[in-house]
């Protein structure tokens, strides 16, 4: 009886905690994204070289010449299976 009880318990938490544990995983990545956007686009707009990015970032820089801006992207999947992105502008 009670070994039930403990198998049931741990069949239906077990996926609410794979779920967070995923979720705590993205806001990470999403954390250590926009540390590395801040710094990619700083590096960019003074023109010195910079590491490349983390492994799961896809980086992003877009140039508006007549307008005189810079927008600096970075896209990723979450580890929840989620498409993010981030952008910074700059003049």
């Amino acid at each position: 009886m009670s070994f039930s009880i403990l198998v049931f318990l741990v069949m239906t938490t077990l996926p609410l905690f794979l779920k967070v544990q995923a979720e705590r995983m993205a806001i990470r990545q999403q954390y250590e994204a926009i540390q590395y956007a801040e710094k990619g686009i700083h590096s960019y707009l003074v023109q010195t070289p910079f590491s490349s990015p983390p492994t799961f970032l896809e980086e992003i820089i877009l140039t508006d010449e007549h307008r005189g801006f810079v927008m600096y992207c970075l896209a990723w999947d979450g580890m929840n299976k989620r498409p993010y992105e981030y952008c910074l502008y700059a003049k």
